[in-house]
């Protein structure tokens, strides 16, 4: 239960809710939704912020982290090697700040209550957009951790970004009237963009640049017609549900596109995680039988090259369609959807300025994330981590050459 003497140092709105229910349930509902009440809306560098609380104690209520490697990103962006990350659910009054991965799986109601009741923030932490060579299920195959260093995190003190039912940082700043970039940031923006699709850099880049045969194969099956790429997502992935859309969506996704694209070729995107065989996929149990499944690994760039439209739910992969010139048709709100680039197939009621596709890029990948150069163990810009990721990369695809020729 909590005591009166800990109720009584809480912010007034939350007393009062207070005086109505017990304790105990008052630590076990919405204590997000009262956390935020709190939580002012105002000028935010992470970095500095968190920066400020050297020597950083992070608490975080959960166990078995897997993203090792994302400390590492932390401590070369607060030049503080030696922060300790408290992972045990242990309580430690010495714990300086709080924070969760993503929206927070596991009991993220302890996290939030025990934040106002010592007045603490509490920070989301989530990898980049452009995050590492192989993706974290590589954790036991890959000798060289060099190839699984996430390089960078968002940080974000209001919500996840892929989260449609509250605003992030990242809505905030899209959605702000009086924000627009000058003329030198879309330049730049535009460099960007040109560089990341001529390079191929996606969330991950350990899969094959070439096409495969396999695939070279099913594509000459739809010679001469156009050619629909659906997206598959993986059922535990957080940004299906907290992006508005839930599991039959995916049925409705695919009774519009046979309907909508009769004579076409579709073409059914595995996730990559899904091939591992530790998740399943949302398609996993509709009858997929009049679609051509893609289950082989591919650069999702060189994909693209050979698609015209991109129908998704809320997968990174529409964005980078979108990137890439494609016509993109997303079921949910993705953190690129809603802004007038994509065709939205759920309506969004709070993004309500139009936002061209070099403003979300640059708002997303330049201002909203923050990058580590792992060679300097500093912080970098966008263009020297999109630099390092071709670099690494290629020494990535040369050692599994080598390890081919043993």
């Amino acid at each position: 239960m909590l005591s009166i003497s800990r109720l009584l140092q809480l912010p007034q709105q939350v007393q009062s809710l207070s005086r109505t229910i017990s304790g105990a349930d008052f630590l076990a509902i919405n204590s997000y939704q009262y956390w935020r009440q709190r939580t002012p809306i105002v000028s935010f560098d992470p970095v500095t912020e968190i920066y400020d609380r050297v020597p950083l104690r992070p608490f975080n209520y959960m166990q078995n982290w897997p993203w090792v490697f994302c400390y590492e990103s932390l401590r070369y962006l607060l030049k503080d090697e030696s922060a300790e990350f408290l992972l045990s659910p242990r309580r430690d009054p010495q714990a300086n700040l709080y924070y969760l991965w993503g929206s927070g799986r596991g009991p993220a109601q302890e996290i939030f209550s025990r934040a106002m009741l010592r007045n603490m923030p509490v920070y989301f932490f989530e990898e980049p957009f452009l995050s590492c060579i192989c993706p974290p299920s590589y954790f036991d195959l890959i000798p060289d951790h060099r190839f699984l260093h996430c390089l960078g995190l968002i940080v974000d003190d209001r919500a996840v970004y892929y989260d449609c039912y509250y605003q992030s940082r990242l809505e905030l700043m899209l959605n702000d009237p009086n924000f627009r970039l000058t003329e030198e940031q879309l330049e730049r923006s535009r460099r960007c963009i040109d560089y990341l699709v001529g390079n191929r850099l996606s969330k991950y880049n350990h899969q094959p640049l070439e096409l495969p045969k396999s695939l070279a194969s099913i594509l000459e099956q739809g010679h001469g017609r156009r050619r629909i790429l659906i997206v598959d997502q993986h059922k535990a992935d957080l940004s299906i549900y907290k992006g508005g859309i839930h599991d039959a969506t995916y049925q409705t996704m695919l009774d519009e596109v046979l309907e909508e694209h009769p004579d076409d070729q579709i073409l059914l995107k595995i996730h990559p995680d899904q091939l591992s065989g530790k998740y399943q996929g949302c398609f996993a149990n509709i009858d997929t039988s009049r679609l051509t499944i893609l289950d082989m690994a591919v650069n999702p760039y060189t994909l693209l090259e050979h698609v015209d439209e991109v129908y998704t739910g809320t997968s990174q992969l529409g964005f980078e369609a979108a990137l890439a010139g494609k016509k993109v048709m997303c079921y949910g709100l993705p953190f690129y959807a809603g802004w007038g680039f994509t065709e939205d197939r759920l309506p969004s009621t709070t993004r309500t300025v139009r936002r061209s596709l070099e403003e979300v890029f640059f708002c997303a990948y330049v201002l909203y994330t923050n990058y580590v150069d792992p060679q300097n163990r500093c912080r970098c810009s966008l263009e020297r981590a999109m630099e390092y990721l071709v670099e690494l990369r290629s020494e990535y695809f040369d050692s599994l050459t080598d390890s081919t020729l043993q």
